[in-house]
């Protein structure tokens, strides 16, 4: 069963919680304009990788999951906005394993490439993009669109921060043919909903 959170009795907080959020983005949007979108696209999948790696074994870094994809999202997003896009990260990963390629470097990609593809699905675009190259490919956008797409409708219309797994293995069935393990469904939805709730926050941190 899907979570919901009730609006009414936090609408002052989330206000002032979505001020705050969208004063820090104002902020992060001029400093890109400064010069930030510079950043090589070798520092960006540098920092995508070890967050990545962060996510899966936090313990080990002293933080908590929690923290850990909150720090993926950040990175993924700065990538994004810096016009850093889904082929250029994983040619730069596969450069850094001089040219092998594995499969949690696959998975780091596909993360940032799902925040680009959520970021699109989004009822209101507030990201600015300093770059003219699409951020995933066709293939990708076109993969990932209902599985994304089903989390963001849940999200804005519906008021809600979880979506039953058993639903997204369905939508994956008709998209791939096959669906994921349930833990690592949960882990992309996890990832979704986590850029949702800091580009568009709905509900006050508890």
């Amino acid at each position: 069963m899907a979570v919901r959170v009730a609006h009414g009795a936090f609408g002052k907080a989330a206000g002032g919680l979505r001020r705050s959020r969208k004063a820090d983005r104002r902020r992060r949007t001029r400093s890109l304009g400064e010069g930030a979108s510079q950043v090589s696209s070798k520092g960006h999948a540098k920092a995508l990788r070890e967050r990545y790696w962060t996510v899966q074994d936090p313990g080990n870094a002293r933080t908590s999951y929690a923290d850990a994809m909150q720090e993926f999202v950040e990175a993924a997003l700065l990538a994004y906005e810096c016009g850093q896009s889904e082929l250029g990260l994983m040619e730069q990963l596969k450069r850094n394993s001089q040219g092998s390629e594995d499969e949690g470097d696959r998975e780091c990609v596909l993360w940032a490439a799902l925040v680009a593809v959520t970021i699109d699905k989004a009822p209101k675009r507030t990201v600015k993009r300093w770059g003219v190259g699409e951020p995933v490919t066709e293939e990708t956008l076109g993969s990932w669109s209902d599985f994304v797409q089903a989390i963001v409708d849940a999200y804005f219309k519906k008021g809600m921060v979880w979506y039953p797994i058993e639903r997204l293995q369905l939508v994956q069935m008709t998209s791939f043919g096959y669906a994921d393990r349930a833990c690592i469904v949960a882990e992309r939805a996890r990832l979704i909903f986590t850029v949702l709730e800091t580009v568009y926050p709905q509900f006050p941190k508890m």
